[in-house]
């Protein structure tokens, strides 16, 4: 993971054997706190909701689980943030869907690497680059991908993506700034969580600051408050606003 993902110009998608996940993935079957999130998840009408592990002990152990089975992920991760709504979100969350069930994402949240491991069911990920022209184009990208047909989707995965489908125990981490899509190929838990290194806190730097200024965010919106604290993690003064 350190070499395809987390450092270098061009990261890749990286995947995680089910046989490598599956120890992570049955100690966290086995939580009570797993248990009474899934009976509530499953009461949702939302397709695909996502929702934070609060309780810290959980999420610790949660943590300790998964950088036992991607030990990268420790080694190379920034400190969580101070702020308390901040750390929550970049915490494990559990993930729901419903057979059928599916979601394409213009980008990873805050362009972070994120990493999805399945704990029931099967998921489908697939995922495509922008033609040249589009990249960095926040507005015109989403216009271009609100136009796309499934057919078209499709296409663009098998000429210039990758696509897997993850069962219990399969991991994959996607690069931060990817555009993909989820669909649940059955009833479907997962665990979501993101990933950060040096490296990529310096991609999400430059995503996040054009966000903000093209969405016209404020000072208190979660994308300024990633920003502010990526950069204070590499000593990144930010310029005086004009």
């Amino acid at each position: 993971m350190r070499d395809d993902l987390l450092e270098g110009e061009d990261p890749s998608p990286v995947v995680i054997p089910a046989e490598r996940g599956q120890a992570t993935c049955q100690q966290i079957l086995d939580l009570d706190y797993y248990t009474a999130h899934k009976k509530w998840m499953d009461e949702q009408v939302e397709e695909l909701p996502v929702a934070m592990v609060t309780r810290p002990q959980v999420a610790n152990k949660i943590m300790t689980l998964l950088h036992s089975t991607v030990p990268e992920m420790k080694s190379m991760a920034l400190p969580l943030p101070s702020d308390s709504a901040l750390k929550d979100l970049m915490l494990p969350a559990f993930m729901f869907g419903r057979k059928g069930h599916q979601k394409l994402h213009f980008s990873t949240d805050f362009c972070l690497p994120t990493l999805f491991m399945v704990l029931e069911g099967k998921l489908l990920i697939s995922s495509s680059v922008f033609p040249e022209d589009l990249e960095g184009c926040n507005k015109s990208c989403q216009d271009y991908l609100e136009k796309l047909t499934a057919r078209e989707w499709v296409s663009k995965v098998e000429c210039n993506g990758f696509m897997s489908v993850l069962k219990p125990g399969k991991a994959l981490c996607m690069p931060g700034g990817k555009t993909f899509h989820v669909q649940a190929l059955e009833d479907m838990h997962c665990l979501r969580i993101y990933v950060t290194s040096p490296e990529r806190a310096r991609d999400s730097i430059a995503f996040l600051e054009n966000w903000i200024g093209d969405a016209n965010l404020t000072s208190s919106s979660m994308c300024s408050k990633m920003l502010l604290h990526l950069q204070k993690q590499l000593d990144i003064v930010p310029l005086p606003k004009a």
